[in-house]
């Protein structure tokens, strides 16, 4: 069975898990003291800019765009690294926007995330046994006596055998590490997982072989995953939904193979043609996306994408669109739409 496959029949339970509503996320810039005495507005870089997304029960969830549009800072804040500031962040019907300390860290385990770095996400003085044993303990998700068991079970499920236990993570390849990044994450049996860039610091050669491990382990535990990547081929291997992000807001959200058979927003056409080709008689430049990505302290008036659209007319510049229904389960924020 393909991880496509396994991905459809996952979705035996089609509910909401996490309902996110007008997140919003932005960065004060630390003010010279000249800014200060003239008393200059301080400005905020808008990471994340009232975001709203439903993600159903066993689904996988792609997050697409450029570097720098606010995919990371997204799902730091999903999972609380990054406290919002405003919306809400809905789980199970819990609001985790407003959740603080012990209450917190309590219901963390719920969701869970592997990075992007397998370099720098884990403790190079801490083995793996030491670091595996921590997670157990401090979330108190078994007995000590069983924790050996436990981490047994937990690298076998990632591929990995028990006696790589007393090493330290530098002894391991990018890819073992990436695998106990993921044993890390399901230590805590979480019920959504958000995935962040995790190949894109890897060998191809070994991107593949995560990539279906994270489908293989989605399938066995019934999770729910938010799976970003600028790669939209891998994507489009592993997602049963695609939300395209540009400038910190999201501008459609559609099926997967709908969104790559006919995109309706021109950002999201765009991407796509721009996936590069093996072949090189292929390659050419006609479908990149023209001009550089605006600054998020200074957001363009109007739809945020409209420097850049080859399509804008004079409301674009004005007035930003709203997020419209277009089918099922499919929605754009476009004046105008492609629909050929």
């Amino acid at each position: 069975m393909n991880a496509k496959s396994m991905l459809s029949e996952a979705l035996s339970v089609k509910e909401p898990l996490l309902e996110i509503q007008n997140l919003s996320k932005g960065f004060p810039i630390k003010q010279t003291i000249i800014d200060m005495i003239a008393r200059k507005e301080q400005q905020v870089v808008r990471a994340v800019d009232n975001v709203s997304l439903v993600i159903m029960n066993g689904e996988t969830v792609g997050l697409v765009g450029e570097s720098g549009c606010g995919k990371s800072t997204f799902s730091k804040t999903l999972i609380r690294l990054y406290k919002p500031d405003s919306g809400r962040i809905l789980f199970d019907g819990e609001d985790f926007a407003q959740l603080e300390g012990r209450k917190l860290r309590e219901n963390r385990h719920k969701i869970q995330m592997v990075f992007q770095d397998p370099y720098s996400s884990l403790n190079p003085r801490q083995t793996v046994n030491a670091m595996l044993s921590e997670v157990l303990s401090v979330h108190k998700i078994c007995a000590k006596s069983e924790r050996e068991d436990k981490i047994e079970a937990l690298l076998q499920m990632v591929g990995l055998n028990m006696n790589v236990g007393s090493r330290t993570p530098g002894e391991f390849s990018g890819g073992q590490r990436q695998r106990l990044g993921i044993a890390r994450a399901l230590a805590l049996n979480p019920r959504f997982l958000i995935a962040d860039e995790p190949v894109s610091a890897l060998d191809v050669s070994i991107q593949a072989q995560v990539i279906n491990l994270l489908a293989e382990l989605q399938h066995k535990f019934h999770l729910t995953m938010l799976f970003i990547s600028h790669d939209l081929r891998v994507v489009r291997y592993i997602t049963n939904r695609v939300a395209v992000m540009y400038l910190g807001k999201i501008v459609e959200i559609s099926p997967t193979e709908e969104l790559f058979d006919c995109a309706y927003h021109p950002y999201s056409r765009i991407l796509i043609k721009a996936v590069p080709v093996m072949d090189p008689r292929q390659r050419n430049r006609e479908n990149a996306i023209e001009g550089e990505l605006p600054s998020p302290i200074n957001v363009p008036k109007g739809c945020c994408f409209h420097p850049r659209c080859p399509y804008a007319k004079d409301i674009c510049h004005e007035q930003e669109p709203d997020m419209k229904a277009t089918g099922f389960d499919r929605f754009v924020a476009c004046h105008f739409p492609i629909r050929n």
